[in-house]
């Protein structure tokens, strides 16, 4: 599997399209997506559906798993 960075666009169509997920968002959720981490050795992303229950994605990149 191949290595694809994830940004505020492409984290709502994973958490959208992954199915475990879909349990907790409601399929079509207006769901809005803010990049928390520095971008270092993890992508961090919270996100907020309409009542903003918060929801944690955290997508490591290729630099953070070489430990």
């Amino acid at each position: 599997m191949s290595y694809h960075p994830l940004d505020e666009k492409t984290v709502l169509d994973y958490v959208l399209n992954h199915n475990d997920l879909q349990k907790i968002f409601d399929t079509g959720a207006n769901l809005i997506a803010e990049e928390v981490g520095d971008g270092n050795l993890n992508l961090v992303f919270i996100i907020k559906n309409r009542d903003n229950t918060p929801f944690m994605v955290v997508s490591t990149t290729p630099e953070g798993s070489t430990f």
